[in-house]
């Protein structure tokens, strides 16, 4: 409900509430590209645009409160979870690990 929220009610928002949401949005992109940094760092990760990469998580995340409505009907909350981080981490993944090319 509340990925919801953020989706539909910024344009109702005050302007200082807008800007507050755009913020803790970044706090939050901050947050992956620091672990996802370390990772690329480390050898573990192969990454062309961290940002973009960080962006695509939290949205993958939100995906459930958005269409939950339709998701449930095949998968339960935690095989979305788990099917997701397995796809990030499959996209992540150095391009000889993972047989991309």
């Amino acid at each position: 409900d509340r990925v919801l929220l953020l989706y539909r009610e910024p344009q109702s928002m005050k302007k200082e509430g807008r800007l507050m949401l755009m913020r803790r949005e970044e706090d939050l992109r901050q947050i992956f590209d620091g672990g996802l940094a370390e990772g690329v760092k480390q050898g573990v990760f192969e990454i062309d645009d961290l940002k973009l990469v960080s962006h695509n998580i939290i949205l993958l995340g939100h995906m459930w409160g958005l269409k939950r409505w339709t998701l449930h009907k095949h998968l339960d909350l935690d095989r979305f979870i788990e099917l997701q981080t397995e796809f990030i981490v499959s996209a992540v993944m150095p391009r000889e690990a993972s047989g991309r090319s």
